[in-house]
């Protein structure tokens, strides 16, 4: 029976982008790992630092054995442990319970899977394997960028990044992306560690979800525009009100009837936007919604919107794409030319303005208002998404580390 230790800070109930995929992709590897393994989950409890939603978790495999620990402080609250996570003292925890786990030499875990963003997960792996779990193979998923992601803009906390991140990925036995861009920005194409490295995509999945209405109601006659997502001081919604504001001006009887919903948290810093570009009546605003009512929203909207964050190269990928495709509705991107973001909008056949042209960005709501964007997705593009392809990609990773394991197992 061999133990996989899953190390993801982001699990639920905690109500976050990463914790959602976390439970999404173990769900979606469980039918794929040998029936004997045990998987043993360690990650943080709810806080402060995002809602609750205790139906999330009902997406993990009924099998898994959860282990949580309080992201309480602890030392001084710089910048970079807010980046790293856990607020400076879940790491610390993280390893003593780990080891309290499997106490014996005889006992360790047979494969070490820790999944970042935040980096603590993959700092609490690093640590493991360079002490008690020595010699206990180790996957690292990245499903961010650390030192060349968008929303971190020091070069003295890129640089800090950058060395945790060539750490981990040095030290770890298998490496694994949700893209080939990230894989290939992360690893700077180094041979060593491109051929360990595997490219898994996030699962699209909607379990639990058809049953339940959504919270928002469109006006009669409105075409609905929905941002379902955290807007924070390095995502703005400034573009998209701009682009209301000038279609406002330029086609007065088309911006009426475009109804832009904004659900997810919002940063203090954009209080007022919207009211200052005098577009307020037709955006709405709702705090962030259980998981299964933040799909309704999605199903009941017309189109999908994505508010990238402004960066040139930008690799990082918003992680509610996935859902958006799941949603089978039209996608608009609001991004920087050259994201990764217009590079998959490209692929998908779906429009994107760029972010800084205000007219740009107007001209792509007048076409959501009158209805003239392009269809869905593809349904060929959802299947890569699939459950089942991704839980097998995956396992296949985690085949390699768990093969020497297996063989040594008594026949039934």
């Amino acid at each position: 029976m061999p133990h996989i230790l899953v190390i993801s800070y982001e699990a639920p109930p905690r109500l976050s982008a990463n914790s959602i995929l976390t439970a999404k992709t173990l769900h979606a590897l469980r039918p794929a790992l040998p029936a004997s393994a045990i998987i043993d989950l360690l990650c943080a409890q709810p806080g402060d630092e995002v809602p609750a939603d205790d139906a999330l978790t009902d997406l993990l495999p009924e099998d898994a054995q959860i282990h949580r620990i309080a992201p309480f402080p602890r030392g001084r609250r710089t910048l970079l442990q807010r980046i790293i996570g856990g607020q400076g003292g879940w790491q610390k925890e993280a390893v003593h319970k780990a080891a309290a786990l499997f106490p014996a030499e005889h006992k360790k875990p047979a494969l070490i899977y820790s999944r970042s963003h935040p980096p603590a997960s993959h700092l609490v792996a690093i640590e493991l394997v360079r002490g008690p779990f020595a010699g206990v193979p180790w996957i690292a998923h990245f499903t961010e960028p650390w030192s060349l992601h968008p929303y971190y803009r020091s070069p003295i906390t890129r640089r800090a990044l950058r060395l945790r991140e060539q750490d981990v990925m040095a030290a770890a036995t298998q490496l694994v992306f949700g893209t080939e861009a990230l894989r290939d920005a992360m690893t700077a194409s180094a041979a060593d560690l491109l051929a360990k490295s595997h490219v898994v995509r996030s699962p699209a999945e909607w379990p639990h979800a058809e049953t339940s209405p959504s919270p928002l109601q469109a006006q009669p006659g409105s075409r609905v525009l929905a941002h379902v997502g955290s807007l924070h001081a390095a995502r703005s919604p400034l573009p998209l009100f701009e682009g209301l504001a000038e279609l406002q001006r330029t086609d007065s009887a088309l911006q009426p009837r475009l109804e832009a919903w904004l659900v997810g948290s919002y940063d203090q810093t954009h209080a007022g936007l919207a009211e200052q570009l005098g577009v307020a009546e037709c955006v709405r605003r709702s705090a962030p919604l259980p998981y299964a009512q933040s799909l309704a929203v999605m199903r009941s909207a017309d189109v999908l919107l994505v508010l990238d964050t402004p960066a040139k190269d930008n690799v990082f990928l918003p992680t509610k794409l996935t859902d958006y495709l799941a949603a089978r509705k039209p996608i608009l991107a609001l991004t920087s030319p050259g994201s990764l973001t217009a590079k998959v909008m490209d692929r998908w056949q779906q429009p994107w303005a760029d972010m800084s042209d205000s007219s740009a960005v107007a001209a792509a709501l007048r076409q959501a208002a009158s209805g003239q964007l392009r269809p869905a997705p593809d349904e060929r593009f959802l299947a890569e998404h699939a459950p089942a392809a991704t839980g097998k990609a995956l396992a296949e990773v985690v085949d390699e580390c768990l093969a020497p394991v297996i063989s040594q197992e008594p026949a039934a």
